[in-house]
């Protein structure tokens, strides 16, 4: 019949073939779980090794816990103090010296003390002189003076003259022509060296006058105190026979203490 499609017919798989397929996928699942197995095995292993390692990481840390907490029990007690922040009565955290607008100050050169104003409107220092005399030693000019203050002795003083400056007091038109010397002053326990104007200060508060050039590097101000500082010591042996620092206190009183601001023009 040429109107029908041909159709062909595949033979039926025999048993023995079906037998033969069954029997290698068995093998092939028995070889993929083989190696389950094994894997499952190292991994239990590791882990076995893993919890071993933590056990004995956990033993020596206890051990040393117990020695450092044993440490600490038997160790004596230590106590921590801040002294980052503790300074000297007095003194500022960069070591310059806190000051008062009046102040004992010790002249070393004669070691007998005197009260000085602070002024931090009068750029140098000065000392209360008389009877200003220049003349020469080894070749060099020096200064003879009398320091002299209202009520005190004439206490006569030498020192190399350094220069002179002139002066331009706030009440006066003219320029003071001074001759400066260099002394060694003492407030509280420290020493410094220092430039002074000698003019007659007897018409002033106090025969001492600390200007600008000492204080910038050594010294602050607390213009609303006074004698911070205190009397510096002096041993007995080297104090002057004199009772220049006490008749110095007498009969002052602070109606004078606003003394004129003075400027230096150098020479």
């Amino acid at each position: 019949m040429t109107g029908c499609a041909h159709q062909e017919t595949k033979p039926n798989a025999s048993l023995e073939d079906i037998q033969t397929v069954v029997t290698s996928r068995d093998t092939a699942l028995q070889e993929d779980l083989s190696v389950l197995r094994d894997n499952q095995t190292q991994q239990t292993e590791q882990l076995l090794l893993l919890q071993e390692k933590i056990q004995s990481l956990e033993t020596a840390l206890n051990k040393k816990q117990t020695i450092k907490s044993d440490a600490i029990k038997n160790s004596p007690s230590v106590v921590v103090t801040n002294t980052s922040c503790k300074h000297p009565p007095h003194q500022a955290p960069d070591g310059r010296l806190i000051l008062g607008r009046v102040e004992w100050v010790l002249l070393s050169e004669i070691n007998d003390m005197f009260k000085a104003r602070v002024d931090t409107g009068a750029t140098t220092s000065s000392v209360s002189a008389d009877n200003i005399t220049i003349f020469e030693r080894d070749g060099k000019k020096w200064v003879k003076f009398f320091l002299t203050h209202d009520g005190t002795d004439n206490v006569p003083m030498e020192a190399r003259l350094v220069r002179y400056a002139k002066i331009r007091q706030a009440s006066a038109d003219e320029m003071d022509r001074r001759p400066v010397v260099k002394l060694n002053i003492r407030i509280g326990k420290a020493t410094e060296s220092a430039e002074f104007t000698l003019t007659d200060r007897s018409s002033m508060t106090y025969p001492i006058l600390l200007g600008r050039e000492f204080l910038k590097d050594v010294a602050l101000v607390d213009v609303a105190k006074k004698f911070l500082h205190g009397r510096p010591v002096v041993p007995s042996s080297e104090r002057r026979q004199s009772n220049t620092a006490e008749s110095v206190t007498q009969g002052t009183t602070e109606g004078k203490d606003s003394e004129d601001t003075e400027s230096e023009s150098a020479e």
